[in-house]
């Protein structure tokens, strides 16, 4: 896949990353994740991924309170789980999320997608 003009320029701070680059950026717009949990907090990783690039689908069934579960939708890898603390207050939820999230985008960069 090549990044055309518009892609390369809203991925471009991604792509100066070198954990990232060009070829992880191809990589994580080649994959999909779906998504499982409380709905404000799925919702707000989906957002993440999506603004890195990976494409995101929602899991409406019963949702665990205190996890949000994402998929990668190739099976290539197990399911990715971030622990929420639903007991704490919003702001370190949101932090554990972006670390969790980070970390997630770090593998998928450097796991090549099969088709």
């Amino acid at each position: 896949m090549e990044l055309d003009n518009t892609l390369l320029e809203r991925y471009s701070r991604q792509i100066l990353v070198d954990d990232i680059g060009y070829d992880g950026q191809v990589r994580l717009l080649n994959h999909r994740v779906t998504i499982q949990g409380p709905p404000q907090w799925m919702h707000l990783a989906g957002r993440y991924l999506q603004a890195a690039g990976v494409g995101v689908s929602y899991h409406s069934g019963e949702p665990s309170a205190d996890r949000i579960r994402i998929h990668l939708e190739t099976g290539e890898m197990d399911d990715f789980y971030i622990p929420l603390d639903v007991s704490g207050d919003s702001a370190q939820i949101v932090t554990t999320m972006g670390l969790a999230l980070s970390q997630l985008l770090l593998m998928l960069v450097h796991k090549e997608v099969r088709r």
